[in-house]
């Protein structure tokens, strides 16, 4: 676990995400929490070195890590799920002795609606537009939120 003083050492791992607003915006959003962070951005080629790199990331204390396409896919990919199981992890943190995976896809999508005042739960239709790695928990949300649930998946590829 961090002290109060450290330094939380944290990435956004992906490919082809050079362009990404990540770091300027938990950088800042620490910043105003008061919490001391480094937020980088770490592109790799292939999935050959997703494993490498977490390893590495383990032994030079990071904390946290957003994982985005492809290697978001290629995690999800190790993991065993089973057919009830839709979910797509995309963040990672520290735990006791290895990486503890969340999905805040779906989450944060049912939060944002609360935000604004509605309930995903009062929804019955959902019209969804591509089919990235976000899907597999935003379908979950839905499915587990919401009775009887009518989803539109609008994508360009099969």
């Amino acid at each position: 676990m961090q002290d109060h003083n450290s330094i939380y050492r944290l990435c956004l791992l992906g490919k082809n995400i050079k362009s990404s607003l990540s770091p300027l915006i938990h950088d800042s959003s620490a910043h105003f929490l008061g919490k001391r962070c480094k937020y980088d951005i770490v592109e790799l080629e292939n999935e050959n070195d997703f494993n490498n790199f977490l390893q590495h990331f383990w032994d030079h204390n990071g904390y946290g890590l957003n994982i985005t396409t492809p290697f978001k896919e290629f995690f999800n990919s190790q993991k065993e799920q089973s057919k009830n199981h839709l979910s797509s992890i995309n963040t990672l943190v520290r735990a006791n002795q290895n990486w503890k995976g969340f999905s805040t896809d779906g989450p944060g999508f049912k939060r944002g609606l609360q935000q604004d005042g509605y309930k995903l739960e009062h929804f019955s239709h959902f019209i969804i537009l591509g089919n990235g790695g976000v899907v597999p928990s935003l379908l979950k949300t839905i499915e587990t939120s919401c009775t009887d649930p009518h989803v539109f998946i609008l994508r360009r590829n099969k």
